[in-house]
């Protein structure tokens, strides 16, 4: 998955992606780095989070991204939805970049309504990204999936057990004060802001949950305060490199 925000930085996204997920919460954050990371507009580190494009995103009302959902009252995206997809395509963007047409549920998406997205998908106007977000890759017929660039994240569990073991391991060494293990463990925090940022709230947590064990250690609030500078840091896009040096060195 980090590929693909690597490529959405490089502006050299698929026309046409699928992405199967079953962490609702996760996908919903991955998508905005992966928006931010295409349309922000700073020359430098992208993305900046304050320029005209990542502050709209942000907030969830960009004009040039559209989020395709059933109708109210209905379990399903019918073909009124992609017909409306396939019109508006073709109309020049607002910010005059990318457009983005996010399927949040790809599995409720009709057979009819997956037959009439098959020709755009062939065919794309340009600068017109297509993303399809699923649970389940089956739910989809093979001839929209021979038109995606197929991406699997990793299921909810792992994401969450694999950030909650390092945290709690990170958070263990910060109470007693190891800071080898600190240093070792931090080696194996992958270059990910969605799993950094899980796991420092992990370690927050795990900290202020046994800090009664460790109340003799008057610097704990100050550790604290550490990683949640460190948090907002990762918030701003600063370098992953530096997020990890900053919090070694402080912690």
């Amino acid at each position: 998955m980090q590929k693909l925000l690597l490529l959405a930085k490089e502006h050299a996204l698929p026309h046409a992606i699928i992405i199967e997920c079953k962490n609702s919460t996760f996908i919903k954050n991955y998508l905005k780095e992966i928006l931010q990371n295409a349309m922000c507009t700073a020359k430098e580190e992208k993305p900046c989070k304050k320029c005209r494009d990542c502050v709209k995103i942000e907030a969830g009302f960009h004009p040039d991204v559209k989020f395709i959902e059933p109708e109210k009252d209905s379990k399903s995206i019918k073909i009124e939805s992609i017909r409306y997809i396939r019109e508006d395509a073709y109309i020049i963007s607002n910010e005059g970049g990318y457009k983005f047409y996010i399927i949040t549920n790809g599995e409720l998406l009709t057979t009819q309504a997956q037959n009439a997205f098959i020709k755009i998908l062939e065919e794309p106007p340009k600068n017109v990204i297509f993303i399809i977000c699923t649970e389940f890759l089956s739910a989809l017929i093979s001839t929209i999936r021979s038109r995606c660039q197929i991406f699997k994240c990793l299921e909810d569990e792992d994401i969450n057990s694999s950030a909650e073991k390092l945290g709690k391991d990170f958070a263990s060494a910060v109470l007693n004060g190891d800071k080898i293990k600190t240093l070792s463990i931090s080696g194996k925090i992958p270059n990910d802001r969605i799993f950094f940022k899980q796991f420092i709230n992990v370690v927050i947590g795990a900290i202020i949950k046994n800090c009664g064990k460790f109340f003799f250690k008057k610097d704990l609030v100050g550790k604290i305060d550490v990683l949640k500078s460190v948090l907002e840091m990762s918030e701003k896009n600063v370098n992953f490199n530096l997020l990890v040096c900053t919090l070694c060195a402080k912690i």
